[in-house]
């Protein structure tokens, strides 16, 4: 074969990967912004496509996304998609990317299930409360795992749902609270620099749902976990920090249920972050009140049901569990520092008890662990420079090295560690990279 012949080969074979390149990241032109053209576009677009839509006001109504494609409109404020307080898109597949639209109107304006998908440059603008994105597990037994950045929310929130089957009728929740939380991993619903206003929270989670929400401004509300409610399991996982909060309402954040971290937040007013164990003052169906009498619960005695089923301090269960079986959630404390309020000088932002009825449930220094100034090893949580963490150090309490790690590509970064057993430190938590690596999948934040 003669070099040339074999140059016109390379070239053709070249040739050939551009296409089947080409072929697979192909972009599909809907005729307009209607619901029946975007189907239609879908429909001729393979795994990996671009489905453009292109500005213009219509109405959707559970538009299903089937194929693992780009939805992408003209920007949000060229194309206006309303729903009739329905729902607007949901999808039946992983790596999903919604962007580039305005939805109004909702009941729950995108339903997101499996992993790998993400929801960005958006905006959600209703004049009542509703749920913006939820991310929601169904029957395969996978945490809904996604993104949700650079969106703008208007009385709209992002809900966390592992699970939207009743215990009664499924055991997914049970299913999912045994497994690993996954904390400083990818796994579970991530929510970043997005600015929410109004409504009645920012994110809320449920059903043994997971969420990390950092770097989002939050205005006129608030953030929230459910713990055990109805039959259903509560939230298992919440990564909160480095949020920039102003007239929130009433609390911070309401935390009832599972474990995690809050570090980092700042807020403009004196709201507290509030722990609750609901069972101490309602009696949820099934699983009644937390105070000796439910099988759900640990009850050691003289503790009134301690330890409750899912509470603030618990993250999973070591088996999977059944109503009836032994409990056996291991003990994995909630640790909260540096959260800052411009409400006298810059005070750290109270932990409080909401409502707190039986004392013995939710315990500082063992169910939770909060900042400490003047941190000697002894009680709460630490901060500064890994030289300056004390040699000694009581079983449970948390130091924050401000000097180590590098997870945030845009700021300081830091890792926490815990005493593991007398005067034994462990590194024992590392926030996920930021900003998060789908961000840069197509080389745009």
């Amino acid at each position: 074969m003669t070099i040339t012949s074999v140059r016109l080969a390379l070239g053709l074979l070249a040739l050939c990967f551009i296409q089947i390149r080409t072929a697979g990241a192909a972009t599909i032109n809907a005729a307009d912004c209607s619901q029946s053209a975007v189907a239609a576009a879908m429909s001729s677009a393979a795994d990996g496509d671009t489905v453009a839509v292109p500005g213009g006001s219509c109405s959707w109504s559970s538009l299903r996304i089937r194929k693992q494609v780009k939805l992408s409109g003209a920007g949000a404020d060229a194309s206006r998609i309303s729903c009739a307080r329905g729902t607007c898109a949901e999808t039946t597949v992983n790596n999903v990317r919604i962007t580039g639209f305005a939805f109004s109107n909702c009941g729950d304006c995108l339903v997101m299930r499996g992993i790998g998908w993400r929801v960005d440059h958006n905006k959600f603008d209703n004049t009542t409360h509703s749920v913006g994105v939820r991310a929601r597990g169904e029957g395969d037994l996978v945490q809904p795992s996604g993104l949700v950045d650079h969106n703008n929310f208007t009385y709209t929130t992002v809900h966390s749902n592992g699970s939207v089957f009743m215990r009664r009728e499924r055991d997914y929740q049970d299913s999912l609270w045994a497994r690993d939380p996954g904390f400083g991993t990818g796994q579970g619903l991530y929510v970043e620099d997005n600015t929410f206003a109004y409504g009645i929270n920012a994110v809320d989670c449920n059903y043994a749902g997971q969420f990390v929400f950092r770097f989002n401004t939050v205005i006129n509300t608030y953030l929230e976990s459910h713990s055990v409610q109805g039959n259903n399991r509560a939230c298992q996982r919440w990564e909160i920090y480095n949020n920039r909060l102003s007239n929130t309402t009433w609390v911070v954040a309401f935390l009832r249920g599972g474990s995690g971290y809050v570090f980092g937040n700042t807020n403009n007013n004196s709201d507290p972050i509030a722990l609750n164990n609901i069972r101490d003052t309602r009696s949820p169906e099934t699983a009644g009140p937390c105070n000796g009498s439910s099988n759900w619960d640990q009850n050691t005695a003289g503790q009134a049901g301690y330890s409750c089923r899912d509470q603030i301090g618990r993250s999973r269960d070591a088996v999977r569990w059944t109503p009836g079986a032994a409990y056996d959630q291991p003990l994995t404390p909630a640790y909260i520092w540096n959260n800052t309020t411009s409400h006298g000088g810059g005070r750290q932002i109270d932990v409080r008890l909401q409502r707190p009825s039986t004392p013995s449930h939710i315990v500082a220094d063992r169910d939770f662990y909060a900042y400490h100034a003047a941190f000697d090893g002894t009680t709460g949580v630490g901060s500064g420079a890994l030289a300056a963490r004390p040699t000694s150090c009581t079983t449970g309490v948390g130091y924050w090295a401000t000097d180590q790690g590098n997870w945030n590509a845009t700021g300081p970064s830091g890792v926490l560690f815990t005493c593991t057993a007398p005067n034994v430190w462990t590194l024992t938590y590392t926030p996920y990279a930021y900003p998060h690596p789908l961000t840069v999948v197509e080389g745009r934040p």
